[in-house]
């Protein structure tokens, strides 16, 4: 669910100025596998599957931006 405030899905240009910003962190929802063959330098790698067991760590004073290969996944994490 989002709200004007927190949108489910932002832009290229949106996750690049959040980033630069240091108001985003970029969280890459793939496989290993997947982010050895390519990757965005600067994202955080956390397989799917680890989501659950590490969301106490994930940081709350900032926004994060999930991504994946085709969007499924990042959309399920979100």
């Amino acid at each position: 669910m989002s709200d004007s405030l927190t949108p489910f899905e932002v832009d290229v240009a949106t996750a690049r100025s959040l980033l630069d910003r240091g108001e985003a962190t970029l969280i890459d929802v793939r496989e290993p596998e997947e982010h050895a063959i390519c990757r965005i330098t600067g994202s955080c790698l956390l397989p799917m599957r680890e989501i659950p067991g590490t969301l106490d760590s994930l940081p709350r004073d900032r926004k994060l931006l999930v991504l994946c290969h085709h969007g499924g996944r990042s959309a399920r994490v979100t």
